[in-house]
């Protein structure tokens, strides 16, 4: 029997080497202040202790903060070693989470918290119990603090100091927007829009919604990253105004098309789309067909006019004995002027051998009549 005493103890100290972390580390907080927090904004100063953790071994802390009564409905911001607010989360992302290595088996420090009254947790003025859990490697399994009791004096959200007033709730987004009646495939068109009750000082980034968006040069679809789309940023009053353009895919078909717009928060990636339209596009009309003519060009010949010389025959002066010719046109060459020389000299020979023969032939027949050769 004493030999499985033995052996039980020697488990257990096993068990205790293994594990001292489990076994020894505690959590201890203490002089939480302020003691009453008047305003979500009020920050809440934690000091924390920390014993029998393992040196090196990389820590995480979150603030958990209850009704009291209420021990199973948590909320709270916890003020990270970033210096980023981390709301509560039932099981958290570790590396988001306040943390810290230590350098030996215990650890002091003050952590900041504060309360969140938008969790469903809060249930109005009251206490609360405020624990801090510390994590090692999984975020399903923690190790509590002792609980620290807070006043909290807020009402809720929807409260109001004076009681007989109404509600107030945020304005949902609201986008007015207009586009063409109809279209032709493949054509660019307008978008106007406005918006209000959007997120003050922010871009939002505009897509339109059923075919492609037009922007610095180049047609984006609906996959494309938002980073390329058009923006533009809600004002003070949350209001902006613009236009954008789009077009439907050149290869689409012709029929009614949902148009609409979406507008993306650049810092929460949240969505606010406009209600649809519907707009008809037809197609394109058929490029005109052209017809390619060959045309045979043909040189006429070319003719060349010769030039004729007309050369006036000579006139006979018998009167005068004389031959006279019109002169030649100032083009004639000096053969033709010799040549038209020699022709009148010629007539005149001959004209004047046929008087010589005319008058012989009647000096003859006066002669033979006188003689009375020729019978009166």
């Amino acid at each position: 029997m004493w030999r499985w005493g033995t052996i039980g103890l020697l488990g257990l100290l096993f068990f205790l080497f293994l594990f001292p972390q489990k076994i020894f580390a505690a959590v201890t907080i203490s002089n939480v202040s302020p003691a009453t927090i008047n305003s979500p904004d009020d920050i809440i100063t934690i000091p924390v202790s920390i014993t029998g953790i393992s040196s090196g071994s990389a820590q995480y802390l979150q603030v958990a903060i209850t009704k009291d009564g209420a021990p199973s409905n948590y909320l709270g911001f916890t003020k990270n070693s970033s210096g980023d607010w981390i709301r509560y989360q039932t099981t958290p992302d570790l590396p988001t989470l306040y943390s810290f290595t230590p350098n030996g088996s215990s650890w002091n420090a003050e952590i900041q918290a504060k309360f969140d009254i938008d969790d469903s947790g809060y249930t109005g003025p009251g206490i609360y119990n405020l624990f801090v859990w510390k994590y090692i490697s999984s975020p399903t399994s923690h190790q509590n603090s002792n609980a620290a009791s807070i006043s909290a004096t807020m009402n809720l959200p929807s409260d109001q100091s004076d009681d007989t007033t109404e509600e107030q709730t945020t304005p949902d987004p609201e986008i007015s927007w207009d586009t063409v009646d109809n279209g032709i495939i493949g054509d660019i068109f307008k978008l106007t829009f406005s918006i209000k009750n959007f997120d003050q000082n922010v871009d939002y980034f505009i897509k339109m919604l059923g075919g492609q968006t037009q922007s610095a040069g180049e047609y984006l679809s609906s996959n494309d990253g938002w980073t390329k789309f058009p923006k533009i940023t809600a004002d003070g009053s949350g209001c902006a105004s613009g236009e954008i353009y789009g077009r439907i895919k050149p290869e689409n078909d012709p029929g009614d098309y949902q148009i609409g717009l979406r507008f993306h928060h650049s810092q929460t990636g949240d969505n606010t789309d406009s209600n649809n339209k519907t707009v008809g596009f037809i197609a394109p009309a058929p490029a005109p067909t052209v017809t390619t003519v060959t045309t045979a060009t043909i040189n006429p010949p070319v003719v060349t006019a010769k030039t004729k010389t007309a050369t006036k025959e000579p006139e006979i002066n018998l009167v005068l004995g004389t031959t006279s010719a019109r002169p030649a046109s100032s083009g004639a060459s000096q053969s033709a002027k010799a040549l038209t020389k020699n022709n009148n000299l010629s007539l005149v020979i001959m004209v004047l051998f046929g008087l010589g023969m005319i008058l012989t032939s009647g000096a003859i027949l006066v002669l033979h009549h006188k003689e009375g050769i020729i019978a009166p």
